[in-house]
């Protein structure tokens, strides 16, 4: 009877770790990070776009999304001003300097957005600093007119 037990006991135990490596395994290749032009939802364009590829970037916009908290209710927010796309996935993001939290959405979806930890917003703040020298700035689009 005890052998039984310590045999189910080591099969549970060996298959939690087989989930738990499998949940932070990264599957994807590369994140494409765009500059959204500011405008409305539906007439939304892309200023710049950069395919980044190094897997340190890759598992930190994996992990923010990944362990984003989810928000209740719907909300109605500005445009954001980057998107990014993980395995052709897109997702809107909401991240400012003067922020300490980031949001993403998927589009299409207003009902739901999602907080990224303090650590993974950080994290996401200075890879867009490193690849985007406008960080911060109002888009071209809001600036004209």
């Amino acid at each position: 009877m005890k052998k039984g037990l310590l045999i189910s006991l080591i099969v549970i135990i060996a298959a939690a770790i087989v989930i738990g490596i499998q949940s932070f395994r990264i599957s994807v290749n590369e994140v494409v990070l765009e500059r959204l032009d500011g405008l409305t939802d539906t007439e939304r364009g892309v200023e710049e776009q950069w395919t980044l590829q190094d897997r340190k970037t890759i598992k930190a916009f994996a992990y923010a999304e990944r362990f984003a908290s989810k928000n209740k209710g719907d909300y109605d927010i500005a445009s954001p001003p980057y998107q990014f796309k993980l395995g052709g996935e897109p997702y809107l993001l909401w991240i400012y300097p003067s922020t300490s939290l980031a949001l993403i959405q998927k589009p299409g979806e207003s009902a739901a957005t999602y907080t990224l930890s303090r650590s993974s917003s950080a994290k996401l703040k200075r890879i867009i600093e490193k690849q985007d020298g406008h960080f911060g700035e109002k888009p071209s689009s809001a600036n004209s007119g």
